[in-house]
């Protein structure tokens, strides 16, 4: 993420939780879960130990994300997305 060209730096909320600070558009606060398949109770679970946040993005490249999971991070105002997705987001 801090490689990213849009990216002018990243802080450490939590230890799971970052802020990525852009050079267009705001910041992002993005919860980082040790998820295989993210499901909904990955992204409930991240809302209740961390708080608030913009994008939830797996730790790992494998697996994937239930539509349950992007539903449950749509209800809270975030979106769950994978790291090359996150990757794009930074972007725009």
């Amino acid at each position: 993420m801090k490689q990213h060209s849009n990216v002018t730096g990243i802080s450490y909320v939590y230890d799971s939780v970052l802020r990525a600070e852009r050079r267009q558009g705001g910041p992002i606060t993005v919860a980082v879960v040790g998820a295989y398949n993210m499901g909904a109770e990955d992204v409930r679970n991240a809302r209740a130990s961390v708080g608030r946040f913009d994008v939830i993005v797996k730790s790992s490249s494998y697996g994937g994300i239930s539509a349950a999971a992007q539903a449950a991070a749509l209800d809270m105002g975030a979106q769950a997305l994978s790291f090359r997705e996150l990757m794009k987001r930074l972007g725009s």
